[in-house]
């Protein structure tokens, strides 16, 4: 019990070993809890990421359609009005501007509606499918800016093409539907011609024994005539004429309504003709080859193209500047946890603060060099990759090795071990917030305002654009990259300075105490 109270009275006179217990246990919080939340929901922030619509598209007429099909327009609307949190933050831009901003870095990416989108929607509807063809959409990104958005964009784009298709295919199939629906009426009409002309057939077959038994009534009175004639009165023969003139007018009649029948008979076929020739006008038949390209066009009348500017051939390219902008970083740390921050002798004798503040840098000047060096030379030709500006590359490698360096020692300088402690903590709010995968956009908002402040971001910036291709982020690399030395180099001065004169009050209390 006395040695815990003993131990206790200790750190509260002096909590220094508790306070480094305490930062070496939560260095593993810091790595995981920083960079977990860094990257925990990016495809989430996507509506921070800016992107450009370019709408080339012209209006088409549609047959049998009062408006025209403007689905360019109807597209770029959709876009520009989305909130969707998983959906970019679309601009409608002119082609040239959206070229300009997506060198810049400015946007991300640029869909490109072409000018044919809703003419080849149309010529699905023409009636002759030799004329209907397909057309696509395009996006471009830069692999000089972000490579992980070409593949995010790739996905986006291919969900906006799924959707177009689908619009495209649904005014299609209504069309046809509504032809379906006029040759249904067409066969209903026909089928009602058929129904009055069999009417009317039976009706003319009805009368024919009529006329028939009429006829022969009247024969048969014309022969009692004329084998009776002699012997009959003038009376009777009278009555037997008036008789055969009654049995001829109900032939005469019977005739003309049979005559009639057959006019409206042949009229009835007519109309059946006019009709069955409007239904089968109105259902086309194309041979095989005609067919199958309709088809085709119909299964898909929009396609998705990629357009990757300063293209790289595989993931890798990608991580590369990330992770090379942490090894240098690591290697500045990695050499002041072995070698001192100062050079002790010189800060001992009468250099000036200045030289003294040189000499101490050019150890960790020529090892910086040294390991930049032999790590390009790596990754150009150890790992194999295609590197677009190598010299240039090896230059920003040198630089960003030289400021680390120059960090890294102020740290140590100014606080001894604990500015170890503070490399590593520095360490990791850059990783977090130096936009080496995804876009520094889709990270939360405290990560994406370091970001601009901390050295690595410039460096993986630099570096990126050097492998891909171009010099986005070079110029200012070497700004902020010089800079960051030359603060390191005036911080290292200042802890020359403040430990001088720390040594001198020293010698001065010694001397007074004597």
């Amino acid at each position: 019990m006395n040695a815990l109270s003993s131990r206790l009275t200790q750190l509260r006179k002096n909590p220094m070993p508790l306070l480094v217990v305490l930062a070496i246990a939560i260095i593993p919080l810091l790595y995981a809890g920083s960079l977990t939340w860094a990257n925990h929901d990016p495809m989430g922030n996507l509506h921070k990421v800016s992107a450009a619509v370019v709408n080339q598209d012209e209006p088409a007429d549609v047959d049998g359609q009062d408006d025209p099909y403007k689905l360019g327009d109807e597209l770029t609307d959709e876009l520009v009005s989305d909130t969707d949190d998983e959906n970019f933050d679309w601009q409608e831009m002119s082609a040239d501007e959206a070229q300009s901003q997506l060198e810049d870095g400015e946007i991300m990416a640029v869909l490109t509606i072409p000018d044919d989108l809703s003419s080849s929607a149309a010529s699905l509807s023409t009636g002759d499918p030799e004329d209907a063809v397909s057309t696509s959409i395009t996006m471009t990104t830069n692999d000089a800016t972000n490579q992980i958005i070409g593949q995010v964009s790739h996905s986006v784009a291919t969900n906006i093409n799924e959707e177009l298709t689908e619009d495209i295919q649904t005014e299609y199939l209504e069309g046809l539907y509504s032809e379906l629906n006029d040759s249904q009426q067409d066969l209903g009409d026909a089928a009602g011609s058929a129904d009055d002309l069999a009417n009317g057939a039976e009706d003319l077959s009805g009368q024919m024994p009529e006329l028939s038994s009429g006829a022969s009534d009247v024969a048969d009175g014309l022969e009692q005539l004329q084998s009776g004639y002699g012997a009959m009165s003038e009376e009777q023969i009278q009555g037997m004429l008036a008789e055969l003139n009654e049995g001829a007018q109900q032939v005469d009649s019977g005739t003309d309504q049979a005559q009639s029948g057959a006019q409206d008979l042949a009229e009835g076929n007519r109309e059946l003709a006019d009709e069955l020739d409007d239904s089968s006008s109105g259902n086309a038949s194309y041979d095989d080859d005609a067919s199958q390209h309709l088809a085709g066009v119909v299964a898909e009348p929009v396609s998705m193209d990629q357009d990757r500017i300063n293209e790289v051939p595989s993931y890798g390219y990608g991580l590369a500047p990330y992770f090379i902008s942490l090894s240098l970083w690591v290697g500045a740390l990695s050499f002041y946890l072995m070698m001192p921050a100062l050079n002790t002798p010189r800060l001992r004798g009468g250099s000036r603060a200045w030289l003294v503040t040189l000499r101490s840098y050019v150890p960790g000047l020529l090892m910086g060099v040294a390991q930049s060096a032999l790590a390009v030379l790596i990754i150009r030709f150890g790992v194999g990759l295609e590197v677009s500006n190598f010299w240039g590359l090896a230059g920003i490698m040198a630089l960003s090795s030289l400021a680390f360096f120059a960090v890294n020692q102020a740290l140590v300088a100014l606080f001894g071990a604990p500015g170890r402690f503070l490399a590593l903590v520095l360490l990791v709010l850059q990783l977090a917030s130096a936009g080496g995968t995804y876009p520094i956009e889709t990270a939360p908002g405290p990560v994406e305002a370091l970001h601009a402040w901390l050295p690595m971001t410039y460096s993986v910036e630099a570096v990126r654009s050097l492998i891909a291709g171009g010099t986005l982020g070079v110029e200012p690399a070497v700004w902020v990259l010089g800079g960051t030395a030359l603060v390191g180099l005036l911080l290292t001065f200042l802890a020359v300075f403040l430990k001088r004169r720390s040594a001198s009050e020293d010698l001065a209390e010694d001397a007074s105490s004597r």
